[in-house]
C-alpha cells in the first residue's frame, strides 16, 4: 500500500539565515527552489531532498500497513 504524500508540507531551513521555507512535497519534486520567510531564494540539495522524501514515504506506508492490520472493518 502506497499513500500519496505529495500534499504534505516540509519545512527546510534556509542556508543563509536559518529561517524556514515551507513547501509541499509535490512542489519540491517539480522544483527544489524555495524562498524562506526572509525572502532568500535557495535550492534544496536534490540528494538530501530525495532521501527525505523517500524516508517520509516509507514511514507513512509502514504506518498505513500497521493501521490496516490493527483496524479491521
Amino acid at each position: 500500500m502506497t499513500v500519496n504524500i505529495d500534499h504534505l508540507e516540509l519545512e527546510i531551513p534556509c542556508p543563509s539565515c536559518g529561517q524556514e521555507a515551507k513547501q509541499t512535497i509535490g512542489r519540491l519534486k517539480q522544483s527544489p527552489v524555495l524562498i524562506c520567510r526572509a525572502g532568500h531564494q535557495f535550492e534544496a540539495d536534490p540528494e538530501s531532498l530525495r532521501k527525505l522524501i523517500q524516508t517520509a514515504q516509507e514511514n507513512i506506508d509502514r504506518l498505513a500497513r500497521n493501521l490496516s492490520k490493527t483496524i479491521q472493518f
